[in-house]
């Protein structure tokens, strides 16, 4: 079994720490940004293909995560995707925050909760 790549792409700290901590201790190779720009550059850097999904937190500094997420699709095409927020899923929906075909997890959520999305979102899927 091949290990899986993740971006996450968080502003906050805390967020974005404990995301990285709780994914690195169950063996993904994880990388980091706290902007688009950080993100642009990691995707130029480490190649098309080279995170199997990105985690992107819903406000990211000047931006938001769905803008985050259309800008790494367009870099690294086949990407998956998992949304982050504080706000429900419904409202993320009205606001048209939520790219399609995207994953959501609403935070706070558990490290249970984080790895379900994790690995729903990894998930081949079936047309």
């Amino acid at each position: 079994m091949s290990v899986h790549t993740i971006l996450v792409v968080a502003d906050e700290p805390i967020t974005r720490n404990l995301i990285l901590h709780v994914l690195a201790g169950r063996g993904f190779r994880v990388y980091e940004a706290d902007s688009e720009t950080e993100t642009e550059i990691l995707c130029h850097a480490l190649g098309e293909g080279a995170f199997d999904l990105v985690i992107a937190d819903h406000a990211v500094a000047t931006t938001t995560g769905r803008a985050v997420a259309e800008r790494v699709l367009a870099l690294c095409p086949g990407v998956k995707i998992l949304q982050l927020s504080t706000l429900p899923f419904h409202e993320m929906q009205a606001r048209g925050a939520l790219l399609a075909g995207s994953a959501f997890l609403q935070r706070p959520f558990t490290t249970q909760q984080l790895m379900d999305a994790v690995e729903s979102a990894l998930a081949p899927r079936t047309q």
